[in-house]
């Protein structure tokens, strides 16, 4: 099942979208290339943020 959270706040409305990427049985190097990424993104979409939690 896939789920979208939408949080209202002040002046944003937020959809949280999980990406559902397992990392805990990555090896470090795929994860943090997995992390660059997302990071990357965050950068280049300025509509759209990934957290890594």
């Amino acid at each position: 099942m896939h789920l979208i959270v939408i949080i209202f706040s002040d002046n944003v409305v937020h959809l949280v979208v999980p990406t559902t990427i397992k990392t805990e049985n990555m090896d470090p190097e795929t994860k943090i290339e997995v992390y660059k990424r997302l990071l990357m993104l965050n950068d280049r979409l300025h509509i759209m943020k990934y957290i890594i939690g």
